[in-house]
């Protein structure tokens, strides 16, 4: 039976016929976001003014490189910027005021990770303002 199938296997291939089946991704991602505008607490001040995040491996923590990220703002009606991770996973993009400024109208920006035959797609939102680990837009 074994010997029929890939008999049948190489005669497609040889049409060119090829199967288009593959493997679900097996290994689940996750993407940490922060704040665009101002980070505030007890101990932080921070204006990043920026879009960062990080995207890695569920469960285990592996950063994940080489990868490209989607930043939008509005419910994706506004494309940021599409950064590829670094070393650790990193990304960022640099906030224009334009954009800056919306992702305070819009409480907030989004980042998504669409995947690969490899690794699961994540999404994340992140507020633009954070007050003691609380977003507040």
């Amino acid at each position: 039976m074994r010997g029929t199938a890939v008999a049948l296997a190489t005669a497609f291939a040889a049409l060119g016929i090829t199967s288009s089946a593959s493997a679900a991704p097996t290994i689940a991602t996750t993407l940490t976001v922060q704040p665009s505008v101002l980070v505030f607490g007890p101990t932080t001040l921070r204006v990043p003014l920026e879009f960062r995040g990080r995207l890695t491996q569920r469960g285990n923590g592996a950063s994940i490189a080489g990868q490209q990220v989607k930043i939008t703002i509005g419910n994706g009606l506004i494309t940021v910027c599409k950064p590829t991770t670094d070393a650790v996973g990193g990304f960022v993009c640099p906030g224009d005021l334009a954009n800056i400024l919306a992702s305070v109208l819009q409480l907030g920006w989004d980042a998504s990770y669409a995947g690969n035959a490899t690794f699961q797609s994540s999404k994340a939102h992140a507020p633009a303002i954070n007050v003691n680990q609380v977003p507040v837009l």
